[in-house]
């Protein structure tokens, strides 16, 4: 059986292949539970991007000719108005929306999300935030996607160097480099696509995460 510093690696954790030490799960516990709120947070976004990526096929038929839905309130008449096509999500924290404007080769397409109007985000930031534009339905979808999953493993990547720096100082002098490999690989899963993300040009966008 396989030992390291004299401890049987036996101890299974998710998403990861190998095996921990005792020493090692202890570790690797203390550092899932400091980011136990992020890394919920990570899983919701990953869920909800996947839900979006899931719907892209059926933005193929034709939804550019297809009539613009109830009025999106902007709280701004200084540009004309767009219209709610279809809620694409919606969690605990907030809806996104696919929104349409014009007609005809000038029709337009957004992206929106929109929040709990009460939040501190919202009412700091303004309700509901414009995402990303593009006059192609389709390609706004795969965009938002890949942009958004290039962020959450941004995400991903702050959260292993976070547990790393915690563990250094728990638990100095030892050697925690699988244990953060094995919680980066639990934040991985969430972020994880069907096969790799496809290059596209790039639109008019302000992608934000707020975790």
């Amino acid at each position: 059986m396989l030992k390291r510093n004299g401890e049987i690696c036996e101890a299974a954790v998710p998403d990861y292949p190998g095996r921990l030490t005792a020493m090692e799960k202890r570790a690797y516990s203390a550092g899932i539970a400091a980011i136990e709120d992020q890394l919920r947070d990570l899983e919701e976004a990953g869920r909800a991007l996947t839900e979006v990526e899931r719907q892209i096929p059926d933005w193929k038929n034709g939804v550019e000719h297809n009539g613009n839905g109830t009025m999106l309130d902007l709280s701004s008449k200084a540009e004309e108005q767009w219209h709610v096509v279809k809620t694409l999500v919606k969690t605990n924290r907030s809806e996104l929306l696919f929104c349409a404007r014009g007609a005809g080769d000038d029709k337009e397409f957004a992206v929106f999300e929109k929040f709990d109007p009460t939040s501190a985000y919202a009412q700091a930031q303004g309700n509901p935030e414009l995402i990303l534009t593009s006059n192609k339905a389709t390609l706004l979808l795969q965009d938002y996607v890949e942009s958004e999953r290039r962020m959450l493993n941004l995400v991903k990547q702050d959260l292993a160097a976070t547990v790393e720096e915690l563990l250094s100082e728990r638990f100095p002098g030892e050697n925690n480099t699988r244990v953060v490999k094995a919680v980066s690989a639990r934040c991985g899963r969430c972020i994880s696509g069907n096969g790799e993300a496809q290059l596209h040009p790039k639109l008019d966008r302000s992608v934000k995460i707020r975790l």
